[in-house]
């Protein structure tokens, strides 16, 4: 048995000179038994665990015990690796010792495996203890097992056991509850769950969060816990609250004046007699530059009403088809460059906002025109199925970068490709998008850069 199985083999008298290794033993080593023989085999031993191993000897020569001790071997290429040794002492009827015998197996990829997980822990640990953001291990109920020390100081907890094994849901509050549950369900699904919610830490200072919750998966591939992190993003919003204030402060300034200078050039369109067509030209283009001027300015205002809940609808009842016709003659008129091709037609009258859709449309329509300057044709393409229409509208322009797409319907976000080549302020689709949930619906992008893009809404019947 001992010349056939992978593992060395050795036997020793009662004092301890070893007086019989198994060829795998001597194979490994690379010594024959005459080297080996006696005290021999202390050579093949790291220095550094020898003088441990010497000590085991002893000790199970004293209680009559056996021993197991992990202890580093040379090999015979020279190199010391890792065994897990077993010696057991071979009693007579007596009880007394009459010899020993011992294994030893090769556990060294198995150590450093374990060392590296050991490295990994330690590093996972380091960085959930030392990030800036509030780390929180969730059990799969939504149970707090773990935060980290930055975590409490952001949240003003002065003791972790205060927290531990609660509901994840109590710091944030009741009025939290959905948004929280709606997050684990996510997340114990599999997926990364994201989220922005108001929670006053535990002694009253109000912070705004921006949230993250993903699983951790077992072997297995199921997910045995949940990561939640959480960033404090107060001075963000108090930032843009200042800022969405002032947009709105200076849009209502500003509508005052653009109302008196566009009724004067009314006035003044209405004055000439047609006589001086350079005066005409300049009249009219000044009134379209006012007008454009304050579109700008209601968009403005729309975003500070999206803002606080405020944003107005009419529903009535219209058809929809002629709405989107009249949008595109609206549109051809802008661009003569561009031909504007419309395919498809919905019969049904549809309730909704017709000025805010026709709003989304024209944003659509106008985006279409604007980012496909070396391209003569845009499309539009309506269609009903199934109780729901849809809506696309396609450019064989630019295009749109793909980590662009899901951050386009945005506040003020632009693509910083295209930012100085295209003017203006990204909140035409931040608006369209929040027009058409309000209507049930949805709005999206397909693109690829340098071909074009399609965008897309949806609405109930």
């Amino acid at each position: 048995l001992s010349e056939t199985i992978p593992h060395m083999i050795w036997t020793a008298t009662p004092d301890g000179n070893k007086n019989f290794f198994n060829k795998y033993f001597m194979d490994y080593t690379g010594l024959s038994f005459e080297e080996l023989k006696g005290n021999g085999w202390e050579k093949t031993i790291s220095p550094d665990d020898l003088e441990k191993e010497l000590q085991q000897w002893q000790q199970s020569l004293t209680t009559g015990k056996d021993f197991v001790i992990e202890k580093r071997i040379r090999h015979h290429d020279g190199t010391y690796r890792w065994h897990l040794s077993h010696s057991i002492p071979q009693k007579d009827i007596d009880g007394n010792i009459t010899g020993w015998i011992g294994t030893s197996t090769d556990i060294h990829d198995q150590k450093n495996a374990e060392e590296k997980i050991r490295v990994a822990e330690e590093f996972s640990r380091n960085v959930l203890q030392n990030s800036p953001d509030c780390v929180k291990v969730l059990d799969k109920e939504g149970l707090i097992s773990f935060m980290n020390t930055n975590g409490l100081c952001l949240m003003e907890i002065e003791d972790f056991n205060i927290v531990k094994n609660k509901p994840w849901w109590e710091l944030w509050g009741v009025e939290n509850k959905e948004i929280i549950d709606a997050a684990l369900t996510t997340a114990r699904a599999g997926n990364t769950a994201q989220f922005q919610a108001y929670c006053p830490t535990a002694k009253g200072t109000p912070k705004w969060w921006d949230v993250i919750v993903t699983p951790l998966f077992g072997i297995d591939g199921t997910v045995t816990q949940l990561i939640s992190v959480s960033r404090d993003i107060t001075e963000r919003i108090k930032t843009e609250q200042k800022k969405d204030e002032f947009i709105s402060i200076a849009s209502h300034e500003m509508k005052t004046p653009l109302t008196t200078a566009k009724a004067y050039l009314q006035l003044l369109e209405l004055s000439l007699d047609g006589s001086d067509e350079k005066a005409n030209l300049y009249a009219k283009k000044a009134s379209l530059s006012v007008t454009r001027l304050n579109e700008l300015i209601s968009e403005l205002l729309d975003v500070s009403k999206i803002q606080h809940g405020k944003l107005n609808y009419n529903f009535s009842t219209f058809n929809f088809t002629n709405m989107i016709d009249a949008t595109v003659v609206d549109m051809q008129h802008t661009s003569a460059k561009h031909s504007i091709i419309k395919t498809g037609n919905i019969s049904r009258q549809v309730t909704g906002d017709k000025e805010r859709l026709q709003q989304v449309v024209t944003n659509l329509l106008s985006n279409a025109i604007k980012y496909s300057p070396d391209s003569l044709d845009v499309f539009i393409n309506v269609e009903e199925k199934n109780g729901v229409i849809k809506v696309s509208v396609k450019d064989n322009g630019i295009g749109i970068p793909k980590p662009d797409l899901e951050k386009i319907f945005d506040r003020y976000y632009r693509v910083e490709d295209h930012a100085l080549q295209f003017q203006g302020l990204g909140i035409g689709l931040f608006i369209s998008y929040e027009i058409i949930q309000r209507h049930g619906g949805k709005l999206w992008a397909e693109s690829e850069p340098g071909g074009g893009s399609i965008f897309y809404f949806t609405l109930p019947v």
